[in-house]
């Protein structure tokens, strides 16, 4: 599948928001375990802040004022997102409401509704006399999907899907038409199967968005590095000794939030130089976040001022430029403090 490109949108979000748009809250969106909800836009004062009402309100009672988020919506056929904080947990309003910080930037990850991603997820089929039918989803996009049942369904039969998304929920009973039918594997049919709209585009985009920036199973402990010059990838891997970690770049908090649902990374390194936030800023968020918190943070570039303020922000180690990325192979392996 040609992977997802991800876009830097200044002032852009405003253009893709509608009262009732459908979205995903990530409350904890660089901690290892997911704390994602599902909610609707009530309202908005562009530059200031956007209002949500969740789905269930008891999901946001521990969650507390400044706490960064990630809201992710499907919009226009891509994937919007963006990392901001709560300005409001909802728990004090008199209508539930959540209040979330305006973002200084979104991303959008531009999605094609034919490619695939490979799955095998447990499904039910239901039409024309079939009612929960037991199949296995094996592959899906925006615009459709494959099934495998051993049940016979005819060429163009309109029918309804149900299956459960790891991470974003259950999909009830998606209206289909079936556009092939061929052989499977096991006395099976397989059958491609096209959507009838892409009124559930926000759980399968977001789906497909994560399991873009992701791998299945890393083979390696992983340095995730926030910078815009892809560049650095090379220079960090060869500090690190070669196949020890495997060095993955991230150009925003977006793509850092996507990464870490395979788990917590050995470092996170953050360049000085950021395109969005402030390197500073993007060091407090992550060490404001109590899945990653305890991460090794290591900033490189700037000089000594910026140093010590990053130091302030929580940073573990400062590099003066990546010429001294060797420094960060010892630290990771003695797992030893860095002094100011």
């Amino acid at each position: 599948m040609h992977p997802a490109t991800t876009v830097q949108e200044q002032h852009a979000i405003g253009t893709q928001l509608s009262l009732g748009l459908e979205v995903f809250l990530d409350l904890n969106p660089y901690g290892p375990q997911a704390l994602r909800c599902r909610a609707r836009l009530c309202g908005w004062i562009a530059g200031r802040y956007l209002i949500f009402e969740p789905a269930n309100l008891a999901e946001f009672r521990l969650i507390r004022k400044s706490q960064p988020c990630a809201v992710r919506f499907f919009a226009n056929g891509d994937v919007w997102g963006f990392i901001s904080s709560i300005l409001d947990p909802g728990a004090q309003t008199p209508l539930g409401l959540v209040i979330v910080h305006w973002p200084a930037q979104a991303n959008r990850i531009r999605m094609r509704a034919h490619d695939r991603i490979q799955l095998s997820i447990p499904c039910q089929i239901f039409g024309h006399g079939a009612e929960g039918i037991p199949a296995l989803l094996d592959d899906l996009s925006l615009g459709g999907c494959s099934i495998r049942s051993s049940h016979l369904f005819a060429l163009q039969e309109e029918i309804r899907l149900s299956f459960q998304l790891p991470g974003c929920g259950a999909m009830e009973e998606l209206n289909a038409v079936i556009r092939n039918v061929r052989k499977g594997p096991d006395r099976t049919i397989l059958y491609g199967c096209q959507f009838a709209s892409l009124s559930n585009g926000s759980e399968i985009g977001v789906y497909i968005a994560n399991r873009e920036f992701r791998s299945d199973t890393p083979k390696r402990p992983q340095v995730l590095v926030l910078t815009a010059n892809e560049a650095d990838r090379a220079l960090v891997q060869r500090a690190l000794n070669g196949d020890t970690f495997e060095v993955v770049v991230v150009r925003n908090l977006l793509e850092l939030g996507f990464r870490l649902w395979t788990g917590q990374p050995a470092a996170i390194m953050v360049c000085e130089e950021q395109r969005q936030l402030s390197a500073l800023e993007a060091c407090r968020i992550i060490k404001a976040s109590p899945g990653i918190a305890s991460v090794p943070l290591i900033v490189y570039g700037g000089n000594a001022g910026f140093h010590s303020q990053a130091f302030d922000t929580g940073a573990d180690l400062c590099l003066n430029s990546l010429e001294d990325a060797p420094l960060v192979a010892g630290f990771l392996g003695t797992g030893a403090s860095a002094a100011r």
